[in-house]
């Protein structure tokens, strides 16, 4: 089970460039890792891509919108 201070660590490496993805991969990957976490990781991967596509989508948009 994690603890606070656990999660303070883990959101304080998650706002670390280049360190967070390396230890991303390396969370989802070792079965060592709480599944709490994995779960955590793998929603935060989620909300990522569907905000990647709403501001790609947006971005076509106006780009189309403005061009005419």
């Amino acid at each position: 089970m994690l603890t606070v201070k656990d999660w303070i660590i883990i959101q304080i490496i998650m706002m670390i460039p280049i360190v967070n993805i390396i230890m991303w991969i390396k969370w989802l990957v070792s079965d060592k890792t709480n599944q709490n976490l994995k779960n955590f990781l793998i929603a935060s991967l989620v909300m990522i891509v569907i905000g990647m596509i709403i501001w790609f989508l947006s971005m076509t948009f106006l780009m189309t919108s403005s061009m005419q």
